[in-house]
Parts: C-alpha cells; structure tokens; sequence
C-alpha cells in the first residue's frame, strides 16, 4: 500500500482490488483498525493542531476523500495520487462485504434520521446484511475527548457489531471510535463518515458522475446545501493557499505548477 505525506498526514494510495483484499482480511483479524478519509479540511485542521494530526496518523488506513489531495500530493511530494477512495464508497463496499461473510453492522449518528434511512435501504440491497443504527443524542466533545454515556456504551457492546460507521463530524467521530475500541472488543473497522449516511440515503443528492469524475462535487455540494459555505471555502481557498505558501518556501512553486497543471487537466477529463 502506497504512502504518501501532506503536512505531516499520511495518505494512503490503493486500488479497489487491494482495498477488497484488504478489508476483507481485517474484518476476519484479531485487531482493532480505525479508517480515516481525510479532505481538504481535515488537512487544514492538521496544520494548525498537532493533536488533530497526531490522531489521524493512528489511523491504520488513510483514504484521500477529496480531489484537493490530489493537486498537493502532485504539488508538494515527488509523487502523484493514483487512486482516490470516497467515504461514500467505502461505506457500499464494506457493507457488501459484511453481508458477503455474515459480519454485524452498526451506524452511529447522522442527521435528519438518516442513518435509518440508510439501513433500510441496505437492507435492501443486501438481503444477507446485518445492520443496525444508533442514535446517540449530542456528543459533546471534539478530537481529544468526547462524552460518552454508559448507557450508549452499552447499547453499541449489547450489539457486538464487527463494523462501525460513526458520523458526528470531522475530529468528532474519530475520537468517538477510538474511545469505545477498547470497550467493544467485536469491532474490526472502525470509519468516521461524515456526511455520507445523508448521501446514501438521499437525504443530500449526490452530484452527478461527471461532476465526480472531474472534481466538482464540491459545487454541486454549494448549490444544494449553501450553509457549506464556509466548508467549501476552507476546501478550495485557504487550502489551495496553504498548499502555494508551502511551495513558495520550500522553493518548489515552478515544479509543483509543472507538476500539478496535468493532474488538473487529467482530473478534468476523468482519467
């Protein structure tokens, strides 16, 4: 598996062949892996907050889940990012796999009554799935802690899920797996999803594959949901910015626009 370093977070670079593989190896392990899939705004975060970083690096796979990691791999390393992983996807694909070799399943948060949404249509989709959902209320906290309740605590080990997907927001959800790991010894994969479940349940519609394949879900999120504003700004302007400064002190701004102007175009057309 392929690694590569922005800001000091690793990122990993691996085929969906080798993903499955992989996966699917962990799901039968005796460990505990926690998945990561770090944007834009994750990595902005990480310059500003050591312990923010620190904690995505404990990771045991790091998916790239937004084109902006692209461009700076290709600006700020010698090599390029070859495959990128959503959180979208990786949710369809584990839970294909948990239903393939008869794993339990758990969902945690997500708004809007989503997270339900997305079991019943699982389902489904895969009628040898054993899914479940939670909702845990209001967590309070942020990535060094976060406020868990004996009683939610209990619920999640009564089910003894193999997987869980846990979405309460960036920094958030990491830290809420990596405090129950060691409390609910059945879980295998551990991913923080963000704002998946409302995509896959559609909830949020999902931008059109054209718009995927060239690198412009982030529009298509700002015209469904304009309260991403801020959101998407962090992801195509502070981070972009953050990225040049870099290149400009490490004197490496002409190669990195050499560099990165194919990988624009090539994003473009959807190779």
């Amino acid at each position: 598996m392929k690694e590569h370093r922005i800001f000091g977070v690793k990122i990993h670079d691996i085929n969906k062949k080798e993903l499955t593989s992989l996966l699917e190896k962990w799901l039968f392990s005796d460990s505990f892996n926690l998945i990561t899939t770090p944007n834009p705004e994750f990595l902005v975060e990480s310059c500003k907050n050591n312990a923010f970083k620190n904690m995505l690096n404990k990771s045991s796979m790091s998916l790239p889940d937004g084109v902006g990691l692209r461009f700076a791999i290709a600006a700020l390393t010698d090599g390029y990012l070859s495959n990128r992983q959503t959180g979208v996807d990786l949710v369809f694909l584990l839970s294909e796999l948990c239903a393939r070799n008869k794993k339990r399943v758990l969902l945690l948060g997500g708004k809007t009554d989503s997270g339900l949404s997305v079991v019943e249509k699982f389902k489904n989709d895969y009628s040898d799935l054993d899914i479940h959902y939670i909702d845990p209320g209001f967590i309070s906290g942020d990535y060094s802690h976060v406020s868990i309740s004996d009683d939610l605590l209990k619920q999640i080990s009564d089910l003894n899920p193999c997987v869980i997907f846990v979405a309460l927001g960036q920094g958030r959800q990491e830290r809420f797996i990596l405090q129950i790991k060691d409390f609910v010894k059945s879980i295998r994969i551990g991913v923080g999803v963000g704002g998946s479940f409302e995509s896959i349940s559609g909830v949020t519609k999902r931008a059109p594959e054209i718009m995927r394949s060239m690198g412009m879900e982030w529009l298509w999120r700002l015209c469904m949901e304009p309260s991403r504003f801020g959101r998407i700004i962090t992801a195509t302007i502070h981070f972009p910015l953050i990225v040049v400064w870099s290149t400009l002190s490490n004197r490496r701004f002409l190669k990195a626009f050499k560099r990165v102007l194919p990988e624009i175009f090539r994003q473009i057309k959807g190779i």
